[in-house]
């Protein structure tokens, strides 16, 4: 019974870790990366605006915004 219940639970982690690929994010149609910058693993382009130029604000460890 014991061999039973370890072939069903390595069966079960089996299917659903090789359905958890069919859902993997995928880049959004249209954009890719550029060519000067490689992407860190496990992230998608979700979506992306292309400026010229433009500015962020950073808040700083002491709560400032620069």
């Amino acid at each position: 019974m014991n061999k039973l219940v370890m072939v069903m639970y390595y069966l079960m982690v089996t299917v659903i870790l090789m359905g958890s690929t069919a859902f993997a994010a995928q880049d959004e149609k249209g954009y890719k990366d550029h060519p000067a910058f490689t992407r860190m693993s496990g992230y998608w382009i979700h979506s992306c605006d292309q400026k010229q130029f433009d500015t962020h604000d950073f808040i700083t460890e002491k709560g400032k915004t620069i």
